[in-house]
């Protein structure tokens, strides 16, 4: 039976690069004035689909929600992999940065929640959060 954890990666946001590239290929088969009788409209551009993820994922919780961030850089960072494996070489540049920007969060991150575990004045009911969280970096091997 499949679990929620089964599912670590933001599916959505592959598929919509899937399907960008392949209405893409769709409407360069056919000539713009057929594409258009036929309610075939241009694709949305997959930086477009990008941004909007890393605005609205990323660059939203990095400051309040570091682990967010994280998962969140995972998600992108696999799905730029898959675009460089299924030819869009352009996206290698940015797996590097992503990869840079990464370790710095991390580094940042896991140092928050050690200072804030050790910390007496942490409520107790937050602490049981803070090692779950240095759990899962844990086990991501961070």
């Amino acid at each position: 039976m499949i679990g929620d954890d089964d599912f670590k990666y933001n599916i959505p946001l592959k598929l919509k690069c899937l399907n960008s590239i392949e209405e893409g290929n769709l409407y360069r088969s056919m000539s713009p004035k057929r594409a258009r009788r036929a309610g075939i409209a241009p694709p949305r551009p997959i930086l477009a689909i990008l941004n909007e993820f890393i605005l609205e994922k990323i660059k939203r919780v990095a400051k309040t929600e570091p682990l967010k961030a994280n998962r969140a850089m995972s998600d992108l960072k696999w799905v730029l992999e898959d675009l460089v494996e299924i030819g869009h070489p352009e996206f290698k540049e940015a797996i590097e940065r992503i990869e840079a920007f990464d370790a710095r969060l991390i580094e940042k991150l896991r140092k928050q929640l050690v200072e804030d575990y050790l910390n007496a004045s942490t409520p107790p009911e937050e602490l049981d959060g803070i090692r779950d969280s240095l759990v899962d970096l844990i086990q991501r091997g961070w």
